[in-house]
């Protein structure tokens, strides 16, 4: 039985390279048998009030300044992570070593997993054939040619498994989790763009993360040195978990909203602000770069110092955030919500939990530590630094209070049992909780599937 939902990868091969796309698949926090059951939403976690501030963690550590890893040892971390193919690196290269066999391979999966399965959309109808029909002929399948470029996200964008804004679920009445959802991009991402539906209003995109289909209007094309840019020139890193972005130095004239470790080029440092540059597009359909300002509370210079007490208050500023899944609404799913606090670093982590586990040190697998769980939890996790993977889901692992071990995480609910009935609590935000919440007797810890610490040596 699943708690929680995240998404899976499924691995393509790019020219010798494997690229991880995130694929939704039967990814309920409760399994997809528990759909009928009744909801409720009236249940409160029962907390101390200091347990759910990043101070009364920080407070515990022996050493919350000393430096987990530098620089340096970051961009070995993140070498590690392309090395095994674990992201798409886009580089000059890239857009060479795509194949359109494999690129419809691609496309067609993500299609099929749709057209295979019972769903409906958001008027509460059972989706028909004639759809599928309409959204195939748009893929324009055939089409797929050698062109393909460089570009960046506009706007916040829903990726798409198929092109079409049409709202998926698995259940007439249970609407949360659109299956047409892949993940969200959000302004001045790089993409790669590899195709073009018929009616030329949607774009088949690769982030650095995933791929799926964006509406055209939100794309601009762009050159590779475009794309390289931020990583020559001074940039700011947002460390709030929501910024916006303001037209005017005064912070007046609202634009839009960025999210938690997003970076972008700087061009200026004053006492409330920053003045930075977001790729737009020109009367011409050219990239540009336009002067915005976001507030100086909500980024810094670079990366921050990578560091427990730095995890923690990050994580902490997205406490009680909703759960999105597939980043919808612009907010955050359990393996979402990991990446961004990392991010903050210039670590970069996969977008999927099943991905998340395979970097690091990997300090307890199931399949081969056997027996050895309640040691490891006891004595070897450190706070901040260590992720936790239950099936279809991932947690920050952020110390002990009481002989129970704690994390915070992004989750959408649970089972809870109430006179011998079985109801789905919704949780639906981020939130602390003991690695002993239960699901009808199972707890977090008895679930467990992998441990790993976000590192490359030892850290004491």
């Amino acid at each position: 039985m699943r708690y929680y939902s995240i998404f899976s990868i499924k691995n393509h091969s790019l020219n010798n390279i494997k690229f991880s796309f995130l694929f939704v698949f039967v990814l309920l926090i409760i399994c997809s048998c528990c759909y009928k059951l009744p909801v409720v939403n009236d249940y409160h976690l029962t907390l101390e009030p200091e347990i759910r501030r990043p101070g009364f963690w920080i407070s515990q550590l022996s050493a919350p300044d000393k430096v987990i890893m530098n620089s340096e040892e970051i961009k070995a971390f993140n070498r590690d992570v392309a090395k095994k193919k674990l992201i798409l690196q886009i580089d000059r290269e890239i857009i060479n070593k795509i194949k359109n066999e494999t690129l419809k391979k691609e496309i067609l999966s993500m299609y099929n997993y749709l057209y295979t399965k019972k769903l409906y959309n958001e008027k509460v109808r059972l989706v028909q054939n004639a759809f599928y029909k309409e959204v195939y002929e748009n893929i324009n399948i055939n089409k797929i040619n050698n062109y393909k470029s460089f570009g960046f996200i506009i706007k916040f964008s829903n990726q798409r498994l198929i092109p079409s804004d049409e709202e998926l679920f698995d259940n007439p009445t249970y609407h949360y989790f659109d299956r047409n959802q892949n993940n969200g991009l959000d302004i001045g991402e790089p993409v790669i763009i590899v195709h073009t539906s018929y009616d030329n209003k949607w774009k088949y995109v690769m982030s650095k993360y995933s791929s799926g289909w964006v509406r055209s209007d939100n794309i601009v094309n762009a050159d590779y040195s475009d794309i390289a840019l931020v990583d020559r020139v001074k940039f700011i890193v947002v460390t709030a978990g929501k910024a916006d972005l303001y037209e005017d130095p005064a912070l007046t004239q609202y634009i839009t909203t960025t999210r938690m470790g997003n970076r972008y080029i700087v061009t200026g440092d004053h006492d409330s602000y920053y003045e930075i540059l977001i790729p737009q597009r020109n009367q011409k359909g050219y990239v540009y770069y336009k002067k915005i300002y976001i507030k100086n509370e909500d980024a810094v210079m670079g990366y921050l110092p990578f560091i427990q007490r730095n995890v923690l208050s990050q994580a902490f500023k997205l406490l009680n955030s909703p759960y999105g899944w597939g980043d919808m609404a612009q907010e955050q799913d359990c393996s979402k919500f990991i990446q961004e606090i990392f991010l903050t670093f210039g670590i970069t982590l996969p977008r999927n939990s099943s991905a998340q586990v395979k970097t690091g040190i990997n300090l307890y697998l199931k399949k081969k530590n056997k027996g050895q769980l309640n040691d490891i939890i006891n004595h070897i996790l450190i706070p901040g630094i260590t992720i936790i993977q239950i099936p279809g889901h991932i947690m920050l692992y952020i110390g002990e209070y009481k002989n129970e071990q704690y994390v915070i995480h992004d989750f959408f609910g649970k089972t809870i049992k109430r006179n011998n009935k079985v109801y789905n609590l919704i949780i639906n935000k981020v939130e602390v909780t003991p690695l002993s919440l239960g699901q009808e007797g199972q707890t977090l810890t008895d679930r467990i599937r992998s441990i790993n610490q976000i590192n490359i040596g030892s850290f004491n």
